[in-house]
């Protein structure tokens, strides 16, 4: 069964996020110890908006295309697509990212492309807005 809840989850981080599109990346660290990792992605607005921190838990891949100065690095798109578990299909280019296989969960996948590129998918993301 497809699971649903995170399909709608995805969508409405989309809605959110696609105004995120334009913002600067503040940073990108990435933190494994034992069981648990976190990729981390922290974008920052001009004007009014307040700072968003992406973090993703569960790290099954990443991919990072970084410029040789990340200053000014900003974001021309941000998606967050639901990669289902168990027999339903992926979009075509997620298995350049990660082999899809019976023991993977339901996972989000994180993309980030302009001069700064980020391509990442894990069981776990939280959208964090600094207020």
């Amino acid at each position: 069964m497809l699971n649903e809840a995170m399909a709608a989850e995805c969508a409405r981080l989309n809605d959110y996020l696609s105004r995120r599109e334009g913002n600067f990346i503040d940073g990108v660290s990435f933190f494994a110890s034992g069981e648990r990792d976190v990729l981390e992605v922290r974008l920052l607005a001009e004007g009014n908006l307040p700072p968003v921190t992406l973090h993703l838990e569960s790290v099954h891949s990443f991919s990072l295309q970084k410029p040789t100065d990340l200053d000014g690095a900003f974001v021309d798109s941000l998606s967050v697509t639901h990669l289902p578990a168990g027999d339903h299909p992926w979009p075509a280019d997620a298995e350049d990212l990660l082999k899809k296989h019976s023991g993977l969960p339901d996972l989000y996948r994180v993309q980030l492309v302009g001069p700064f590129g980020l391509d990442a998918a894990g069981d776990i993301l939280t959208v964090s807005i600094a207020i």
